[in-house]
């Protein structure tokens, strides 16, 4: 029995450093993306910010931080911020969730396409919103020379007020 526990452990200890394993070639930033939050939207239903054609520009930092594709095992989420641009606290969000997938698709998918998110905010969030990583590789979708961004916010309330936001994010290429 002490055997099966000693594996679980180490098991579970190994997949809980595969992050920190990772060797940081250099960031890829996708900063100041702007838009507004409206006032009146329901507890209901999710909103969503749906940009289409972000331009990747992953092909610009791979030559510029002279590195080869080759090398690269991956592109993870490192973080992302949601800013209030006019001092409002967002404390009637209770998650977000920040989708990417192919320019082709018509929606990104919440399961597959997630990126960050925050859940159970429960009126915690002010001015700022850190989110958190998840895991998923997105280097074949970064070669593309563009993609789909969606911002899906949850409410615990009524919005009170349009809120100008920006959304700033950072994701890592890995070795």
């Amino acid at each position: 029995m002490q055997k099966y526990l000693l594996v679980t452990i180490l098991s579970l200890t190994m997949i809980a450093c595969s992050r920190e394993s990772r060797e940081r070639l250099f960031e890829v930033v996708y900063p100041n993306i702007a838009f507004t939050l409206p006032a009146g939207l329901s507890t209901q239903t999710g909103w969503g910010f749906n940009q289409k054609d972000v331009a990747s520009n992953f092909r610009n930092l791979v030559q510029a931080n002279n590195t080869d594709t080759s090398v690269i095992k991956g592109v993870y989420p490192f973080s992302a911020r949601i800013t209030s641009l006019d001092g409002f606290d967002y404390n009637f969000v209770e998650g977000v969730s920040i989708l990417i997938c192919s320019n082709e698709k018509s929606r990104c998918s919440t399961i597959s396409d997630e990126m960050f998110y925050i859940e159970d905010l429960r009126g915690r969030a002010r001015e700022q919103i850190e989110l958190l990583p998840t895991e998923r590789n997105i280097e074949k979708l970064l070669s593309e020379e563009r993609f789909r961004l969606e911002v899906i916010f949850y409410f615990r309330n009524t919005t009170p007020y349009a809120v100008d936001s920006r959304l700033d994010m950072v994701f890592e290429a890995a070795r």
